[in-house]
């Protein structure tokens, strides 16, 4: 007996320059519903911006989800898929909870986590940055000059000789801020499909100052 063939495709495959390639489902009022690989998204249009939420999920949790949107949208009011607006001092309390109690990290770690992050709640303080999605590309550079400017005790201790921050130094700090903020991402802190403007930043070219 022969199988059935599946009206879906079954795997997308790859663009001619190597990408995933998107496939079209099929349309719930405003939301098409696309896979791409093994997954599926959404693509809609919200106040002007282009929204493409991947589901976590099947194909029948997609099309609920796809319907919730295009009801929320017809209606004007905010996505289910859109982002809580979150503080700083509140991402960073998450976070450090996070990695404390259910990734259970060694204290020194958190420790070393929660310093490198307070530079980043001190710099946000002095620049009127009051929650986290405001922080963008050009923030990211003034905090490096900002960390250029700080000094700090060695290991963190409490007391003892100040000294500024070397350039490993404010690699470790700006590789905390960007997985602090790929989590923060992952719980809808951030607007969907946003990139981490720590991400984006070059970490790894950074050099001493001449």
């Amino acid at each position: 007996m022969s199988r059935t063939k599946s009206s879906l495709p079954i795997h997308t495959g790859l663009t001619g320059k190597g990408n995933t390639r998107d496939v079209k489902i099929e349309r719930i009022g405003n939301v098409t519903i696309y896979k791409r690989g093994a997954s599926y998204c959404l693509y809609y249009r919200e106040r002007g911006h282009s929204m493409r939420p991947r589901i976590d999920g099947n194909l029948a949790v997609a099309r609920a989800t796809a319907a919730r949107v295009s009801a929320a949208l017809v209606e004007e009011r905010p996505s289910p898929l859109g982002f809580q607006r979150t503080s700083s001092q509140d991402m960073v309390d998450g976070f450090l909870d996070f990695c404390e109690n259910v990734q259970g990290l060694a204290w020194r770690t958190v420790d070393r986590y929660r310093a490198a992050l307070q530079r980043l709640l001190d710099f946000c303080h002095g620049a009127g940055i009051s929650n986290v999605d405001a922080i963008k590309d050009g923030d990211v550079e003034d905090f490096v000059k900002f960390l250029r400017g700080q000094t700090r005790t060695r290991n963190g201790m409490a007391t003892g000789t100040r000294d500024h921050y070397k350039t490993g130094g404010i690699k470790f700090i700006l590789s905390t801020c960007r997985t602090a903020f790929n989590w923060a991402g992952r719980r809808r802190m951030l607007p969907p499909y946003s990139e981490n403007p720590f991400g984006r930043f070059p970490i790894d070219q950074l050099r001493d100052p001449d």
